[in-house]
Formats: structure tokens, sequence, C-alpha cells
């Protein structure tokens, strides 16, 4: 193969894992942003386990409303 077909391959193949990995970081801001602004909001109740995880708990009937 010639040296330009190296250079094409290497070129597509980092902006491929480049958006890989964009998408990746996105999607987990996105989610970890998300459920902060519901906890801090009172939208949902959590708990912190004892190693650092964030619990969700389940609204009472009472609480919750039909859509």
């Amino acid at each position: 193969m010639e040296p330009i077909y190296y250079t094409i391959l290497a070129y597509v193949m980092g902006s491929i894992v480049g958006v890989w990995l964009a998408y990746r970081y996105a999607t987990e801001r996105a989610v970890q942003d998300t459920l902060n602004i519901l906890v801090d909001e009172h939208y949902v109740r959590a708990r912190i386990l004892a190693n650092g995880d964030l619990d969700l708990i389940r609204l009472p009937v009472k609480y919750r409303k039909k859509i």
C-alpha cells in the first residue's frame, strides 16, 4: 500500500475512535447531570450506599401521578 493510504486509514480510524469516546463521555455526563438535578429538586428520592453508589428509591403510591 502507498503511504497516502496509511495516512487516510489512520485519519479515519482516529476519527471513529474520537467520535465513539466523545459519545460515551457525553452520554455518561448527561445521565449523571439529569439524575443529580432530579435528586436536588426532590423529584426522586435517593440514598448513597456504602460503596458510594447512588440508589434511587421508589416513591410511595400516594405521591405518584397518573399520566
